[in-house]
């Protein structure tokens, strides 16, 4: 039996979770030195393990998946997204070991992720609902035939990541840390949305067979079905 829609998406998340950790773990290394680089490692794979994101990646998508299919079949996108918040940042589950959630300058990551949500989950809903995709680009064209939409949540998205990117810098007590190594994590987030950006154009120049039209001199970009 091929794969249907939620299986691919499936895949391709695992497979960019993978990688970017991959990169992450490199540049650390490469850009930090023996002993901060280390330190950041530790920190990074830490939170990895203690939110359980590697080891729950899959089921993670899945449940991302049958809310989408709810927003398809009609259910409200920013309510779901509400209800489903806590579950999706580990909230009352884990993250209290890396961030400060009661501080009330979480609470703004947390209403800036929240609306990230609501406003992707009918991206993925359309994505989730293509029938008899071939690979994850064949879904991603089916789902979205012309490439303008696509460039447009890229944009969106990376917009967004990078302002609770931001905010999280100007509020290093957030997390539990130190603030030196705050500032690290900080840039270390940065050049990961620069590299998926670069990595996710590249992809949908490969999807939409040439390179975008048109392209809006600033703003920073992020795949807008990274899940």
């Amino acid at each position: 039996m091929p794969p249907d829609a939620d299986d691919i998406l499936t895949e391709r998340a695992h497979l960019d979770f993978e990688e970017g950790l991959a990169h992450a773990r490199l540049r650390i290394r490469e850009t930090h030195g023996r002993f901060a680089g280390a330190t950041l490692d530790a920190l990074i794979m830490g939170a990895v393990t203690a939110l359980g994101v590697r080891s729950r990646m899959r089921a993670d998508v899945r449940h991302l998946l049958a809310l989408a299919h709810r927003v398809e079949a009609g259910e409200d996108a920013r309510a779901l997204a509400k209800e489903h918040l806590d579950h999706v940042l580990r909230l009352k589950q884990a993250m209290h070991l890396i961030a400060r959630e009661d501080d009330p300058d979480f609470q703004h990551v947390k209403r800036l992720a929240e609306n990230l949500f609501a406003d992707r989950l009918p991206d993925l809903a359309r994505l989730a609902s293509i029938k008899d995709a071939a690979s994850y680009a064949d879904l991603v064209r089916k789902a979205f035939p012309e490439r303008a939409p696509v460039d447009a949540i890229v944009d969106d998205n990376a917009e967004r990541v990078r302002a609770i990117v931001a905010h999280l810098e100007d509020h290093p007590h957030v997390l539990h840390a130190p603030r030196g190594l705050a500032v690290k994590l900080a840039a270390t987030a940065r050049d990961m949305i620069e590299w998926k950006v670069d990595d996710v154009r590249r992809g949908v120049d490969d999807i939409y067979g040439g390179e975008r039209v048109n392209e809006a001199p600033t703003g920073p970009r992020v795949d807008p079905t990274q899940l």
